[in-house]
């Protein structure tokens, strides 16, 4: 079976989102520094409470910012850490894999050919593959995959036949 459809910047940045979302090592990542933030100015407020012993502007400001800081500041984190990633997409276009890429789907492997370039991979080494509502990703490494966007079928039946070949290839792993 073969698919020709075009991967767009739009694209890109989504599945750039949806690997930093479902991360482990990122959600550990950003626990671990909003945690500790919000614990230095917990104890920074504790310290002043200590050593004065009155409930003053001083506490309320200091506890105020802990308090701040464990419910903006996981937000704030994300919005920082994905602009970064967007930029980079943005600033090294030479790197990108935009453009009209064409999808062979074999029963021995998987191949993805773009005007520069042709990668072809065995459905042994694709790692896993994943399906969010506007796009089926085919990862052969774990920040590296093949993205199919839905909108480039023109029915649905199209779409489920080349899922279902994908998804009777592909090796059946636990999760």
């Amino acid at each position: 079976m073969e698919l020709t459809y075009t991967i767009t910047l739009d694209d890109l940045m989504r599945f750039v989102e949806h690997c930093y979302r479902t991360s482990a090592s990122a959600r550990r990542t950003k626990r671990a520094c909003c945690l500790l933030t919000s614990l230095f100015f917990a104890s920074w407020a504790a310290y002043y409470y200590w050593q004065i012993r009155v409930f003053d502007f001083g506490l309320i400001l200091l506890g105020g910012q802990a308090v701040l800081c464990a419910v903006f500041l996981p937000r704030g984190y994300d919005r920082l850490s994905l602009m970064t990633m967007y930029r980079e997409l943005i600033m090294r276009p030479e790197l990108s894999d935009e453009g009209l890429l064409r999808l062979v789907v074999d029963p021995d492997a998987v191949t993805e050919v773009a005007p520069n370039r042709e990668t072809r991979r065995g459905w042994a080494d694709i790692f896993r593959v994943e399906e969010t509502d506007c796009y089926l990703y085919l990862f052969d490494t774990a920040k590296s995959a093949i993205i199919i966007p839905h909108y480039s079928f023109t029915d649905r039946r199209a779409y489920e036949e080349v899922r279902r070949q994908i998804l009777e290839y592909a090796p059946k792993r636990a999760a």
